[in-house]
């Protein structure tokens, strides 16, 4: 079973704490780890200095259930949110639920590369990740460096990377 093949692991290195305190109560207690934090390209993810941010909500992520996109479209009513990333292979008909749920204030665009997310982040107020659990997502890191306002899921160690400086 799965177990066995992770105490042959010499070293686990989760990304929070959180998620090793998950390993090691749930996996093997006795592990080695380190923890490596999740980090961006600082080089591409920065706030620019000239850019007029808009009172818009953006969201960066692939559409799957995880992400819980469904309940936040089924929330939004007058707030603009723009939608960047594409639906996952297996989740099409998640997606079209996303869809159907959207109203006039839900923008969806595909994914951008991450120059172009960079340009975006910076000409939005907030970025919100509603998911059930993230460690957390890369696009609230880069959101954040770029100086959007982040809205998170307590769930998973997100609350371990920006303490106060998010809403849960």
């Amino acid at each position: 079973n799965y177990k066995n093949t992770l105490k042959l692991v010499d070293i686990f290195l989760p990304n929070s704490s959180k998620e090793w305190e998950i390993i090691q109560k749930k996996i093997y207690k006795d592990a080695n780890y380190h923890v490596i934090n999740n980090a961006v390209d600082k080089n591409i993810f920065k706030i620019k200095n000239g850019i007029n941010r808009k009172n818009e909500t953006i969201l960066a992520s692939r559409i799957d259930p995880r992400k819980n996109i469904l309940n936040l479209v089924k929330a939004i009513k007058t707030r603009k949110v723009n939608i960047y990333g594409d639906p996952s292979n297996f989740h099409s008909n998640y997606f079209d639920q996303v869809k159907k749920h959207s109203n006039n204030n839900i923008n969806f665009n595909s994914h951008v590369e991450p120059k172009k997310l960079a340009d975006l982040f910076n000409a939005h107020l907030i970025h919100i990740l509603p998911s059930w659990l993230e460690t957390p997502g890369l696009s609230q890191l880069e959101a954040a460096a770029c100086g959007c306002n982040i809205v998170s899921t307590s769930k998973g160690s997100a609350v371990e990377y920006f303490g106060n400086m998010a809403k849960y």
